[in-house]
């Protein structure tokens, strides 16, 4: 017994001897913040873009997950990443994000696993993790001939639960951008995100508890505006890419989640705005507002559970169809213009 005790004691100083290390401060950003900026480390890795930036990035989460959680702070610039990151437990990882050039913001630019969607994620997120301020381009992708990548961000399989944040994120042109699910999952919140996913948006299963999905807009002009090399700036490179987000695009998916709350959110030019279908363990019910979709169809509604679907003061437009409902449906959208 005092073996275990001496044990629990020794191992609780060196957790409190790691976070004193940790040395949380006030950093300075390039850009403004409408926050003052906390972190507990800085992360010094190759950020001209050619470099492999993975393991400078992964060590330094890991050394803040060791020391029971903090901030750690990505200076702007390019990071390539050729590997994969694993957001631990308590971590947030913060860069410094230009709202209006977000090609000078905090660059990750995975290049792993191109033509393999069913990839690991490039970035995994355990519970109770944050991803903030920072850009993900893929700059080997070409809006001519449009490849498969895996999703860029996604809950993970195993330490699953509450409280993921990804915020002040522009997603410029990921083949998949977020996944949340199918594992169980709760209160997570997306916030302030914009870009050009091209296959899938956001992507939702098995939430148990309230999710947020606020203030997001998908559409072709984050990457065409982007001013990145390889960017759709001519005619031809926006048509294709227009094409391509018309035929197999799908801004948001929702599948099980027990209250979605789902306000500003816009996608322009897919095929599919939003659709609810039946997940692994259910379907949803979600809360719609100040929002607008269009495309092939704005809004598509394959199954809901037996409370349904609010929509209100919200803008729905396709050239298929504004809202489809097919044989399918058998539960309750209710729709109010203010």
């Amino acid at each position: 017994m005092r073996a275990l005790a001496a044990a629990i004691v020794l191992t609780l100083a060196l957790a409190v001897e790691g976070f004193a290390a940790m040395k949380p401060r006030v950093i300075e950003t390039k850009f403004p913040t409408d926050d003052v900026v906390i972190a507990s480390l800085v992360i010094e890795a190759p950020k001209d873009g050619v470099g492999d930036a993975t393991g400078a990035i992964q060590a330094a989460i890991d050394e803040a997950a060791a020391a029971g959680g903090a901030v750690v702070f990505l200076p702007a610039g390019r990071y390539r990443l050729a590997g994969r990151l694993t957001l631990k437990e308590g971590v947030t990882l913060r860069g410094d994000r230009s709202t209006k050039e977000t090609a000078k913001s905090t660059m990750l630019m995975p290049t792993a696993d191109k033509g393999n969607a069913d990839a690991p994620p490039a970035i995994t997120m355990e519970r109770g993790t944050g991803l903030c301020n920072l850009a993900i381009w893929y700059p080997d992708q070409d809006p001519m001939k449009i490849v498969p990548y895996p999703w860029s961000i996604r809950t993970s399989e195993k330490a699953t639960g509450d409280n993921i944040t990804i915020q002040n994120v522009a997603l410029v042109n990921p083949y998949q951008a977020i996944k949340i699910g199918p594992e169980w999952n709760e209160l997570h919140t997306i916030r302030y995100v914009h870009g050009t996913p091209l296959k899938a948006g956001i992507w939702i299963d098995t939430c148990t508890d309230i999710g947020r999905v606020t203030d997001v807009d998908f559409g072709p002009s984050c990457w065409e505006e982007s001013g990145l090399a390889g960017s759709p700036a001519t005619a031809e490179a926006k048509r294709t890419l227009g094409d391509f987000l018309r035929g197999e695009g799908v801004a948001y998916e929702m599948r099980r989640s027990d209250w979605e709350y789902f306000y500003g959110i816009h996608a322009h030019g897919y095929a599919v705005g939003l659709v609810a279908r039946p997940g692994q363990q259910g379907t949803a019910n979600a809360v719609l507002c100040s929002s607008s979709l269009g495309g092939g169809t704005a809004l598509l509604l394959e199954g809901l559970n037996e409370i349904g679907l609010s929509v209100t003061g919200t803008s729905l437009y396709g050239s298929d169809y504004a809202v489809h409902a097919p044989a399918s449906f058998n539960s309750t959208a209710q729709f109010r213009h203010g």
